[in-house]
């Protein structure tokens, strides 16, 4: 404790206990905001993350807080669909953190942005497991942007036998070529598959 202890308001107390009991009582946005985005102390900020209400204020805070613990406890706190959207597309280099933002995604449309655009490829496929659209997993998997393996996976979603003999027909790389062949149990589509004959394209060459 110092002189000044005496003075200043409890949540700015040189004791990090004294000040994560005063959180408590307070219920103003901006002294909270305050607190969140600049104790020194982890516990402090994330009794802080606790009270805002501010979907802005907690994406910030769990975009940027230097504690995973503080992240998650902001981001807990989000339920707007955009705003987590914008929380997993943040370049943090915690995978898992970001894998729990995407799993209490399930718009449609933000997982496809997702699934499409995101820098890594781990929370694409994280992305595109939650999407049932088989239109949209056949762009996923005729990119060729995209990495092989993840268009592979995004082939092991999709059922519709039109949509895999239009991929086998587009797509340039042989793996991905084979892989959608491989699911096309129609022989008809399986014989007009980028125009080759059933018998040919049953294996890898």
């Amino acid at each position: 404790m110092t002189l000044l202890d005496f003075f200043l308001p409890k949540w700015k107390h040189s004791d990090p206990y004294v000040r994560r009991r005063a959180i408590i009582k307070i219920t103003d946005e901006n002294i909270l905001a305050h607190i969140a985005k600049n104790d020194d102390d982890w516990k402090v900020r994330a009794r802080a993350a606790k009270k805002i209400t501010d979907p802005n204020l907690l994406a910030y805070v769990a975009k940027n807080d230097t504690s995973k613990i503080v992240r998650e406890e902001a981001a807990e706190r989000v339920s707007d669909q955009n705003v987590l959207a914008d929380i997993a597309a943040n370049n943090d280099n915690d995978f898992y953190f970001r894998k729990k933002i995407i799993q209490r995604i399930s718009d449609q449309d933000i997982l496809t942005d997702i699934a499409k655009n995101n820098f890594d490829k781990w929370i694409r496929e994280e992305a595109a497991e939650k999407i049932s659209d088989q239109n949209v997993l056949s762009d996923i998997a005729k990119n060729e942007d995209h990495d092989i393996y993840f268009r592979i996976a995004i082939i092991q979603k999709i059922s519709d036998q039109n949509i895999l003999a239009e991929i086998a027909r587009k797509v340039r790389d042989s793996k991905v070529y084979h892989e959608a062949i491989k699911k096309i149990t129609d022989p008809n589509l399986l014989a007009n598959a980028s125009g080759i004959s059933a018998g040919s394209v049953n294996e890898p060459t």
